[in-house]
């Protein structure tokens, strides 16, 4: 609006804006930008060491021959800065692990399940996390996050990295909303 040209949005964000040019016989230009994050997301490593990734993004197949390519564990960033959560708290001092899928509805894979506890073992030692300060995302904000096939393993995973593990007194169980949340 302050640069005066003309535009519209639809529902999902995307933006059309109309540049007049000095020729009315002209062909038209587009740009485009993603909205979504481009990249691949990792499905199963072969025993030979073979990563099968899904293409996330809208990543053209033809744009994938001889790519090198930077496979990052979890979210890939620095711990010491806030990862996104889509909700209201603040995850500053968490150190996020991202388990892909909707398991609201699908339960994770057996792949998946020795891939997290990896990752939580790695992470818990690299910051001397005890395993019994393990939550989950809906411990914290009003979300089904991770799920509730995730969640119901959750227990079992984490006594199976640390056989003392029992939930700890107050762990909330249930989604509850709070009020900034809602």
């Amino acid at each position: 609006d302050r640069a005066g040209v003309a535009h519209e949005t639809d529902r999902l964000g995307n933006l059309a804006a109309s540049f007049p040019g000095a020729a009315p016989d002209a062909p038209s230009v587009m740009v485009f930008a993603h909205m979504d994050q481009l990249g691949f997301i990792v499905r199963k490593i072969e025993a030979d060491g073979l990563i099968r990734v899904e293409r996330l993004g809208g990543v053209p197949e033809r744009a994938l021959a001889s790519q090198a390519v930077l496979i990052c564990v979890g979210e890939g960033r620095d711990v010491n800065f806030a990862g996104d959560t889509n909700t209201k708290y603040d995850p500053t001092g968490h150190v996020q692990v991202v388990l892909e899928g909707n398991f609201e509805i699908e339960q994770p894979t057996a792949e998946q399940i020795e891939a997290l506890k990896k990752v939580l073992v790695w992470q818990a030692a690299r910051w001397k996390v005890p395993i019994s300060t393990i939550t989950v995302h809906r411990d914290h904000a009003g979300t089904a996050c991770p799920g509730k096939n995730l969640a119901a393993l959750m227990p079992k995973i984490l006594h199976d990295l640390d056989p003392n593990y029992r939930p700890a007194a107050g762990k909330k169980t249930k989604l509850k909303k709070k009020k900034e949340d809602q």
